[in-house]
């Protein structure tokens, strides 16, 4: 077991920004994987997995600091969760629907409510294992390396317990020291510069606030998991110029275009997700973004090759930015004063222009965490998005779509969830676009 002191797991700033959604700060964002088995899970296994993830870094809580300024601190959970038990059989009509209400499950970082293990059984003899945990406390990187530690023995990390102590009121204090200083040599770079650069203006306009279409009330976030084969899509990239990452940033552009989202002559802006996690890194969130256009041309003609390089160079460009660099400065320090906001003022700073389409890509789970309780699964699915949607969240979030691709042996998935209820209104919708999008690369697909 690998215990971490308290001056080391301080809430980054993309921790703290996923808490304020249980504040009212938007709305709550969960991940989750799915393992999909070919028989049922024993309940001991089961039982198994679920101490093994309370040992480590997934069961933490929020503390909110003791000195205003200071960062807030991660502690351990004291609780291990219950597991939910589906206590009817499944046909495969329900399979998404079951995901879904997993997905809802009620989870608060500052409770200490941070993740739930659930299974179900499948009509056709299989099963399903579903791990949630609240974005706060994990981006898909940490969920991975929590389920690896525990399904391959490996030891834990471990959050240290709750401390009251005059010790971490004066880290706090030191903390919030530093927090200050930051933002103050940022304020007073910045003046310097702009009182030295007489080309540049007296201000600068806030990035618009992005107005997408209202939600119906009850409206649910379409969501379709398509699992195909491994070497079927390897193929369909390798003829086209591509590789199979490549491919499917493809595919989640396409996607956009087919839907109407985006104007068929417009590129499509595509984030992804790049992990910046190192060995025992006990950081909840440790994923930076990178960003590659899209040539809608390059889609229609089904030509990966110039995708290919504009992927390179954005990996490259994230990889190599220079941290001393000014912009970067920059952002690292406005990042350090919004961290110090209270909610109120957070709450009326406006939402940035972001890209269409998110395209986060897991890769090839490793066999640890292909079988988690022990037998490995037919195939893993891996999704992210708001617990709950309202209608000020869907019009700030200005539509869009998110997918995840996840191989696991000779099976890789593509989940793909819609955030335009104008264009993309239920999941029969989605799943006839990304039928549409499976069969113009000729990959055949089982739909959840």
């Amino acid at each position: 077991m690998m215990t971490i002191d308290h001056a080391t797991v301080r809430l980054t700033f993309g921790d703290d920004l996923f808490l304020r959604r249980h504040r009212g700060v938007g709305t709550p964002i969960v991940n989750q994987f799915v393992w999909r088995l070919d028989d049922v899970v024993p309940t001991t296994a089961l039982v198994r997995l679920r101490d093994e993830l309370a040992r480590g870094a997934l069961s933490r809580r929020a503390d909110r600091p003791r000195v205003p300024g200071a960062r807030g601190r991660w502690s351990r959970a004291p609780h291990a969760p219950p597991i939910d038990v589906e206590p009817t059989v499944l046909q495969e009509c329900d399979v998404v629907d079951w995901l879904r209400a997993n997905h809802t499950a009620p989870l608060h970082p500052g409770r200490g409510d941070s993740w739930r293990l659930a299974s179900a059984r499948l009509a056709d003899g299989g099963s399903l294992l579903s791990l949630i945990v609240d974005h706060a406390v994990a981006d898909g990187g940490a969920m991975v390396d929590a389920v690896e530690r525990a399904a391959s023995g490996r030891a834990p990390l471990t959050l240290p317990d709750r401390d009251g102590t005059w010790g971490t009121l004066r880290a706090d204090l030191e903390d919030a020291t530093r927090q200050v200083r930051a933002v103050v040599r940022w304020g007073a770079a910045s003046a310097l510069r702009r009182r030295g650069d007489t080309t540049s203006s007296a201000g600068t306009a806030s990035a618009p606030t992005p107005v997408g279409p209202s939600a119906p009330e009850g409206w649910v976030v379409p969501t379709v998991v398509a699992e195909c084969r491994t070497a079927d899509v390897e193929a369909a990239a390798a003829r086209h110029g591509g590789t199979l990452n490549t491919w499917f940033v493809a595919l989640s552009a396409s996607l956009v275009v087919s839907a109407g989202i985006t104007d068929e002559d417009e590129p499509v802006l595509v984030a992804l997700p790049v992990t910046a996690r190192g060995d025992d890194d006990p950081r909840a969130n440790a994923t930076r973004i990178a960003r590659v256009a899209v040539d809608p041309g390059d889609l229609r003609r089904h030509d990966l090759a110039p995708l290919r390089a504009g992927c390179r160079e954005a990996y490259a460009k994230l990889g190599g930015r220079d941290t001393k660099d000014d912009a970067d400065a920059d952002t690292g320090s406005l990042l350090t004063l919004v961290q110090m906001l209270p909610d109120a003022v957070v709450r009326r700073l406006p939402v940035p222009t972001g890209p269409r389409v998110l395209a986060s890509n897991l890769g090839t789970m490793s066999p640890a965490f292909s079988a988690p309780t022990g037998t490995p699964a037919r195939s893993i699915a891996a999704l992210a998005g708001h617990r709950v949607v309202d209608d000020a969240e869907i019009r700030a979030l200005g539509g869009g779509m998110t997918a995840w691709a996840c191989t696991c042996g000779d099976r890789t998935t593509v989940t793909v969830a819609a955030l335009d209820p104008a264009r993309v209104p239920d999941d029969a919708t989605l799943r006839e676009l990304v039928r549409s999008g499976l069969a113009a690369w000729h990959v055949e697909a089982r739909l959840w």
